[in-house]
């Protein structure tokens, strides 16, 4: 089962900001469009037999966040993959005293995240978190991969000020 973007198409996602109400309802909404870009199947699989920069065992949060503050200085695209199938569950921020993602920072560089199918989640019952913030001048690609869980005070999983692009992949609030 695949989806095809026209080249005129527009991807519209609906943005909630939450406010810390005390019933904890979401208190405005607000929806977006953006012109959408195809990635073609073919570009997709191939990213699947490049060679990986890190190659990250099934489930390991700490060796997916070591590498992608490793990637996230590197001057070289890199390209992370990660196990077949695994879940990757976050129980907290990449440093619990004012950090809000738990993973580090993409500031400037061009890193690609080949998911093999596996999800990134945050824990339930932990505290607000994203999983991911990219910055501007940056380029993300998440390629066969899930997103779920992510929430912060401004947005959800992921920020983006840079460049990112979804390939085969689903966000999901649960």
């Amino acid at each position: 089962h695949s989806a095809s973007v026209s080249p005129t198409a527009t991807l519209r996602v609906q943005f909630a900001t939450r406010a810390h109400s005390p019933t904890g309802s979401v208190i405005e909404t607000s929806t977006q469009s953006a012109p959408a870009t195809a990635v073609p199947t073919s570009l997709a699989m191939a990213a699947a037999s490049e060679d990986c920069t890190y190659t990250i065992p099934p489930g390991d949060t700490q060796a997916l966040k070591d590498s992608l503050a490793q990637a996230s200085t590197a001057d070289e695209p890199t390209i992370i993959c990660l196990s077949a199938d695994s879940i990757y569950t976050f129980r907290e921020s990449r440093y619990p005293l004012g950090s809000i993602s738990a993973l580090s920072s993409v500031d400037g560089q061009d890193i690609t995240i080949q998911g093999n199918h596996a999800t990134l989640e945050r824990a339930g019952g932990t505290g607000a978190f994203r999983l991911l913030n990219v910055s501007k001048g940056s380029t993300v690609n998440l390629v066969n991969i899930v997103i779920r869980g992510g929430e912060a005070t401004w947005g959800g999983a992921i920020q983006t000020q840079g460049t990112m692009t979804l390939t085969n992949s689903t966000l999901t609030e649960k």
